[in-house]
């Protein structure tokens, strides 16, 4: 297994697309305005969502920490900016090794 983290700064994939993941925890900047997200599984909007309505903190940041075994995206993992003025989030994340 390997782990790592990842800053997306618009809507977007976490890890590789469609690939297995586990999601650790999330740390959300947002600008003046709180901003939202929705988590999916899947590799866009469309797929199941599993965490809704995740909202920030106006001029700062949030962690929002998952339990201790994570949260597994068995198809991958689809993080969408909704509202507000979310600047970025940064993923904590692990994958299984394919070597």
């Amino acid at each position: 297994m390997r782990g790592g983290s990842q800053r997306i700064t618009a809507s977007g994939v976490i890890g590789v697309s469609g690939k297995p993941i586990t999601l650790f925890g999330l740390t959300i900047l947002s600008g003046a305005d709180a901003g939202v997200i929705n988590v999916y599984s899947g590799t866009d909007a469309t797929g199941t969502l599993i965490l809704p309505t995740i909202q920030g903190s106006a001029n700062a940041g949030k962690i929002l920490e998952l339990p201790a075994h994570g949260e597994h995206f068995p198809g991958g993992c689809y993080i969408e900016f909704t509202s507000g003025s979310t600047t970025s989030v940064v993923a904590h994340y692990e994958v299984l090794s394919t070597a």
